[in-house]
């Protein structure tokens, strides 16, 4: 699994992602998620606010577009960044 940061909006993940949550972020979306082997799996669409760290066990540059350009990854073996310029741009990464 690695682990991502919500940045730059919310993150809609659905269903066809298993996920590694936190205890309380379990708690808070019990009644939209299922125990699987390796975490959990969204039944509905889910959503993270901006701060909130995921584990998803994707890639950086296989992540769907609508999730790679509001995760960045947590790990120190990855320098690929998925965000767009115009974002990178307004944060003054470019």
């Amino acid at each position: 699994m690695r682990m991502y940061k919500v940045e730059g909006g919310v993150a809609h993940v659905g269903t066809d992602m298993v996920l590694e949550l936190s205890q309380a972020q379990v708690a808070a979306r019990a009644h939209l998620l299922e125990k699987v082997e390796g975490g959990y799996r969204a039944q509905a669409s889910v959503q993270f606010k901006e701060g909130e760290i995921i584990g998803i066990d994707c890639a950086p540059e296989n992540l769907p577009r609508p999730l790679a350009v509001c995760l960045v990854s947590e790990g120190d073996d990855v320098t690929v960044s998925r965000k767009p310029k115009a974002v990178a741009r307004r944060r003054g990464n470019a």
